[in-house]
């Protein structure tokens, strides 16, 4: 299909859109297929389930290699790519065709998924329709910005950037009151909505199966202790602070087996650490895993899901491996440990290498109170899309209305 031929049959679903009597959500975001991220999926999944509510039309960059069709319009803004980053970076205001074809769509209600040009562009799109807009704070942008730039200064500047977009919302939403807290030490003075993630990962039946899979293409043992990590290899999400602490269980003559599922800018460093620290033997890389069966089985097989994470906002793994019975131990006061209640749902511990360190050999050594945390953290952390979508419609309804009164 040519340039022209798919601009012909965006108008003509624009237009069935603008006649046929429902709402229409303008989702927009930098980050979106074929990256696949945590803003990503929320965008995806919101999308997928608001098509019962809503015209749905997710504004996303243009990718040097085509996405795959969605479910759901997407119309594509223009984009820079950033190698280093791997993620596209969104520029609507130079992009003449975007702008001539969302001038032509009737909106309802803007939602931003990213503080920057999209969501500048987002911004200025809802206040000069008159129409509410929404964003979500996904990320703590304080950490991204000073690992980039080495420099206090800029990141603070950069932050001055971002809230504009924050508080140029009718409201600002996210997952807990953790990620809440830190929006408005950045500056945000608006109202917080929390409206927390859940997972799309389908548990299969057959959980022996996924268990014996990898019990095998590893070469576990049925009765080895397996620690898990799973998420991407950056040092934010404390990945060197995990090294240290197999180094202390160890030193205690403690058997193990972890296992980094996942791959990331920082990769190599925490390779590079373990041989350092001898631990070759005790720890398995397995690198990117996408066959879901193969995930489950780790999620399945793990005694303990290991989350130090001081980055995340919530976390969307320690759900997945709630699903699968496996507790997770996180930092207390983290947004990774949002929904944890300590020794009920999960494990907290303060960010100490010994302390941390203790707290898993004694839950290694009381595999009984680990399957009973495990089993109420399945009920306590998850929550389906299906429910979380729809509490959103209602939201947007509300905001729309209110709107429609001033």
């Amino acid at each position: 299909m040519t340039k022209l031929e798919k601009k012909k049959e965006l108008l003509k679903k624009i237009e069935e859109m603008n006649n046929n009597g429902k709402k229409t959500i303008a989702i927009f975001t930098d980050a979106f297929f074929p990256v696949i991220d945590g803003v990503v999926s929320v965008v995806d999944n919101y999308a997928k389930r608001l098509k019962k509510y809503f015209n749905v039309v997710v504004c996303a960059p243009r990718h040097k290699i085509s996405h795959d069709e969605r479910e759901y319009l997407v119309i594509e803004m223009g984009s820079i790519f950033f190698n280093k980053l791997g993620y596209d970076y969104a520029v609507p205001e130079m992009d003449a065709q975007f702008k001539q074809i969302i001038k032509k769509l009737r909106i309802d209600l803007v939602h931003l998924h990213s503080p920057f040009n999209a969501g500048f562009f987002a911004v200025k799109l809802a206040k000069k329709r008159k129409i509410p807009v929404v964003g979500t704070f996904h990320s703590l942008y304080k950490q991204d910005f000073l690992k980039q730039t080495n420099s206090m200064a800029i990141t603070k500047m950069l932050l001055r950037t971002i809230m504009r977009v924050y508080n140029n919302c009718d409201e600002v939403w996210t997952m807990n009151t953790f990620s809440g807290g830190e929006l408005v030490d950045y500056g945000y003075k608006g109202k917080i909505n929390y409206f927390q993630n859940s997972s799309n990962f389908v548990l299969n039946p057959d959980e022996d199966g996924a268990v014996e899979l990898v019990n095998e293409k590893y070469g576990l043992k049925g009765q080895q202790n397996v620690l898990l990590f799973l998420g991407r290899l950056v040092s934010q999400k404390n990945i060197l602070f995990i090294a240290d602490c197999l180094q202390v269980l160890k030193q205690n003559n403690v058997p193990f087996k972890m296992i980094y599922v996942g791959k990331g800018p920082d990769e190599e460093e925490l390779i590079q650490k373990i041989k350092t620290l001898g631990l070759e033997k005790d720890v398995i890389f397995t690198g990117l895993v996408t066959d879901k069966f193969e995930i489950q089985g780790w999620f399945s097989r793990a005694d303990l899901f290991v989350f130090p994470s001081v980055y995340d906002t919530e976390g969307v793994v320690k759900i997945e491996a709630a699903l699968c019975k496996t507790p997770t131990i996180a930092i207390a006061g983290t947004g990774a440990a949002s929904g944890i209640e300590d020794n009920v749902s999960g494990f907290l511990s303060e960010e100490n290498v010994e302390v941390f360190s203790q707290r898993i050999m004694d839950l290694l050594n009381n595999k009984a109170e680990l399957a009973r945390v495990g089993l109420v953290a399945k009920q306590a952390l998850y929550k389906s899309w299906d429910e979380i979508v729809a509490s959103v419609a209602n939201r947007y309804e509300e905001l729309i209305e209110q709107k429609k009164s001033k």
